[in-house]
């Protein structure tokens, strides 16, 4: 078989396979929902469309940019930079913000296991309208540990290297840190409609942004 067909035919088991995977979590999804609504508790869709979480997470990102962008300016030591050159701030730069991307999505998995005292029900996908990668949990979590695990990588990698660059006054590392505040934007989002949810259990989403609310029903006299 010619190596092209081979890497086509490999590409579409890959794709077939991944599919399945995508699948398969919506149908544990769907049943946890089930078995919730069984034990008397009503379901509300809390997620986001793609393009609603982009722009409403970058408006929300925002302020914390801001002040740190302006506390650094402030505050911060006058260095240099990092390197002799600027080039090798930039390198630096470029490093922290390729590396950032798959420790974000770590950082959800590391969060939400230690606050659940388990890794069960953590999965990783990539959205493949936009090509970004995703950490979701599929266990029902009270509201202030799912947020808890929403905004790890916007707290240790947002405002820990915007913190460290305002200490230090390497822009390199407060220019990741603004970096990551943005990438953290829908998660900023979803922290403020987790804890704004008078909800009992919160129960992430597989593919989209966001989450299902569920609160126990109300008995009727």
């Amino acid at each position: 078989m010619p190596r092209a067909a081979v890497k086509e035919q490999k590409a579409e088991e890959r794709a077939k396979r991944l599919q399945a995977e995508e699948t398969e979590r919506l149908r544990r999804f769907s049943q946890s929902v089930e078995e919730l609504r069984a034990k008397g508790y009503e379901a509300k869709d809390a997620t986001f469309g793609i393009v609603a979480a982009n722009v409403y997470g970058l408006l929300a990102a925002l302020p914390f940019a801001a002040a740190a962008i302006a506390l650094f300016v402030l505050f911060a030591p006058s260095v240099r930079g990092i390197f002799p050159f600027l080039f090798g701030d930039l390198f630096l730069l470029a490093g922290l913000a390729l590396a950032s991307i798959p420790v974000h999505e770590g950082l959800h998995a590391l969060a939400w296991g230690a606050v659940n005292r388990s890794f069960d029900g953590i999965r990783f996908g990539v959205m493949k309208e936009v090509f970004t990668p995703y950490c979701a949990c599929e266990v029902p979590m009270q509201r202030g540990k799912y947020a808890a695990g929403a905004a790890a990588p916007f707290v240790l990698l947002g405002i820990g290297l915007c913190a460290a660059g305002i200490c230090t006054g390497y822009w390199a590392l407060l220019a990741a840190g603004v970096f990551n505040v943005f990438c953290a934007g829908a998660d900023i989002l979803v922290c403020f409609k987790a804890l704004s949810h008078r909800a009992e259990r919160l129960l992430d989403h597989p593919q989209k942004c966001g989450f299902f609310a569920f609160t126990k029903k109300k008995e009727s006299l």
